[in-house]
Formats: structure tokens, sequence, C-alpha cells
């Protein structure tokens, strides 16, 4: 396995174990799934990276937001 191979396996499988507690996950005020084309745009898109913006409700995690930042 390659090292982009592994960062988007180790990727994926933390957007579905968010989604499998029950914490959404949402880009541009959307909520989306942890499904391939979402994690290759995060990966693959090299003008940019993106931040994880956590939200808590009762001191826990409810909704994490990717935030697009330019570089």
């Amino acid at each position: 396995m390659t090292a982009k191979e592994s960062d988007k396996k180790a990727l994926r499988d933390e957007l579905v174990s968010l989604k499998g507690q029950g914490i959404r996950i949402m880009y541009e005020g959307k909520e989306v799934e942890a499904d391939e084309p979402f994690v290759n745009m995060l990966l693959g898109d090299s003008g940019c990276t993106y931040m994880r913006n956590y939200v808590f409700k009762n001191s826990k995690v409810v909704e994490v937001e990717f935030g697009r930042i330019v570089l």
C-alpha cells in the first residue's frame, strides 16, 4: 500500500467511525457522507487544505465541519 492509499484509508476509516458514533460530517454548511468522492476531494485538492472544526454539545462532539483553507 502506498502512502497516499494509506492516508486515504485512514481518513475514510476516521470519517466512517465518526458517522458510526452519530457525529455529523459537514462541508460548506451541508451534511456529507463518508464516501470515496468526499475523501478524494479532501486529499486531492492541491491548491488548499482542509481544517476540522469541532462542534460540541454538552461536552460531546456532535459535528465536524471541514473548512477550506486556501494556501
